[in-house]
């Protein structure tokens, strides 16, 4: 399953990818990285600089790199995650570049402001949500609906993060953000007397909360994803048991477990591309080669005397 949804995509994991992927899911060093650990990641402006090290958590999460890695990043899982949605019959925004969610607040200034600042302009775009999940006419789910999802029979407005640092955590970056929306809102609201900001933010999902949907760096999805993944396996699972004598319970978890393995092999692929790009851009010296090899990686992983899990401790994760 989770090999025809990437290919559904348009991506598969290469030799590279899948040997990247393997040493952050294990917090093994990088084959690739090896001859370039302590060496400069090149970077522009007066972007701080970073230093490769064997994991790739420099590679990853240094400023400055050309080639806009976190965008592609952000939209390659965002948009399958919407369309995700749209397949599981629940309307849904945000699915391809064309199809935005820049009106959402677009009429919240009151009709008798004028000269809009630079930062009220700025706050106000930073408002607009990636997608929209709309699941308000979608009835009953049968034996599904209790204990209830907070998705279901909301339109609720939701926002991807990816997370390079290994500074901030899922939970902590989700909480920003929520923090500093509802400051947004209220700080236009005040400043443009008669505005609608916090209260059309009050009339989305569960109290104006987004989904947040935070890809850590390691793959590591945030609970927004248990939310939404628990949402679709319902709708699913209560068309399954349907069309077929099934359990619900088992429709339930069939579905769980294909979305899980769905978006968890998306996340890893991506963030090991994201990896494999920068180190083209802004570490090799040769763009048209890679260093390192699948039998570098085999060779290290069996090797127990390089590395490898020692207890509860796990290097670069």
């Amino acid at each position: 399953m989770p090999w025809r949804f990437l290919a559904k995509t348009g991506s598969r994991f290469g030799n590279t990818e899948f040997t990247i992927a393997i040493a952050r899911k294990f917090g093994l060093p990088i084959p690739m990285l090896g001859p370039y650990v302590g060496t400069r990641v090149r970077a522009s402006g007066r972007s701080l600089p970073t230093i490769v090290d064997r994991y790739g958590n420099g590679v990853a999460s240094a400023p400055g790199v050309p080639g806009d890695h976190f965008r592609k990043n952000h939209d390659r899982l965002l948009r399958p995650a919407m369309q995700a949605v749209a397949d599981s019959g629940i309307s849904a925004t945000g699915k391809n570049q064309h199809d935005t969610c820049n009106g959402t607040f677009k009429q919240c200034f009151n009709p008798g402001s004028r000269d809009v600042n630079e930062e009220a302009a700025i706050n106000t775009q930073k408002m607009i949500p990636d997608g929209i999940i709309d699941a308000r006419g979608m009835g009953t789910l049968g034996p599904f609906d209790y204990p209830s999802n907070r998705l279901t029979g909301l339109e609720t407005l939701v926002e991807m993060k990816t997370v390079a640092s290994l500074n901030e955590s899922n939970e902590a970056r989700e909480q920003r953000f929520l923090n500093d929306t509802l400051r947004r809102a209220r700080k236009l609201d005040a400043e443009y007397p008669g505005s609608s900001f916090e209260q059309t933010l009050m009339s989305y999902g569960q109290n104006g909360k987004y989904l947040v949907l935070v890809d850590g760096p390691f793959g590591n999805l945030s609970e927004g994803f248990n939310v939404l993944v628990d949402f679709l396996a319902r709708v699913r699972a209560f068309r399954q048991i349907n069309r077929w004598k099934m359990s619900p319970n088992w429709a339930l978890a069939l579905n769980r477990h294909a979305l899980t393995q769905q978006f968890g092999s998306l996340a890893a692929l991506l963030w090991a591309q994201h990896i494999s790009g920068r180190f083209r851009c802004a570490v090799s010296k040769d763009t048209n080669r890679l260093t390192g090899t699948d039998t570098d990686f085999v060779r290290f992983f069996f090797n127990r005397r390089r590395g490898g899990f020692r207890g509860r401790f796990v290097p670069g994760a």
